[in-house]
């Protein structure tokens, strides 16, 4: 069995060179995901996310959301997870979606209500100094 870590990076590799969208695996999807930031920017750069969603019964579900988070060089890891949440809010909204930074470093993202469970991938990290884990 593949770690989480194995899976990111599986995907990281298959977004930066074209692939499509793909779905998590079963196990993968959750109504809570929490993206925990380590480090200090060392350079400027974008951190790219994408929400995809568990598929109905029926088969169908909507089209994963991308993300994107500008980072400045020297940004603290604090700051960074706030520019994480607010772009997350910003794109998700506040209806169907929690959306909060706690504990300084971390961002909490949580389904409301009848909102299908979803999965958090990040697809590129062109931030020097910057990594993200990302659990549910």
């Amino acid at each position: 069995m593949k770690t989480k870590r194995q899976l990111l990076i599986a995907f990281s590799i298959f977004f930066a060179f074209g692939g499509a969208s793909l779905p998590a695996a079963d196990s993968e999807w959750s109504g809570k995901e929490k993206i925990k930031v380590e480090g200090k920017a060392k350079s400027a750069g974008t951190i790219s996310l994408q929400v995809s969603f568990k598929p109905a019964e029926d088969g169908a579900s909507g089209d994963p959301v991308k993300i994107e988070i500008a980072v400045s060089d020297k940004t603290k890891k604090n700051d960074v997870a706030e520019l994480i949440t607010n772009d997350i809010r910003a794109v998700l909204g506040d209806e169907k979606f929690k959306i909060k930074t706690s504990g300084g470093n971390n961002v909490e993202v949580k389904a409301k209500g009848d909102t299908p469970d979803f999965a958090i991938v990040m697809t590129n990290n062109s931030v020097q100094g910057i990594s993200l884990e990302i659990d549910n």
